[in-house]
C-alpha cells in the first residue's frame, strides 16, 4: 500500500518535471529561431546597402562572412535541440 501511494503522489512531480522542461525547450529553440530570423533580416540589409552604394564590396563581404558564420550556429543549435509541437 505504501508503494501505491508513493507512485500516486510521485506522479505529479514527474508530470510537473515533463511540463517544464517542455516549456523550457520550446523557449531556447523559439530564441535561437528569433535570432535566425534576426540575421536573415541583417543579410538582407546588408545587401540593400551595398546595392545602394552605401558599403564597400569587401566590407559588405567582411559582415556577409560574420553573418553565415552565426547563421551556421544557429542552423546547428536548431537542428539538435528537440523537436517540440508549435515551434
Amino acid at each position: 500500500m505504501a508503494l501505491l501511494v508513493d507512485d500516486l503522489l510521485s506522479f505529479p512531480v514527474q508530470l510537473f518535471e515533463i511540463i517544464f522542461n517542455t516549456v523550457l525547450q520550446s523557449a531556447y529553440k523559439g530564441t535561437w529561431a528569433d535570432y535566425k530570423r534576426q540575421l536573415n533580416i541583417a543579410l538582407i540589409r546588408l545587401h540593400r546597402s551595398y546595392a545602394e552604394g552605401k558599403i564597400s564590396r569587401k566590407e559588405m563581404r567582411r559582415i556577409e562572412s560574420k553573418i553565415f558564420m552565426e547563421l551556421r550556429l544557429a542552423n546547428n543549435i536548431l537542428e539538435s535541440a528537440p523537436m517540440q509541437a508549435g515551434v
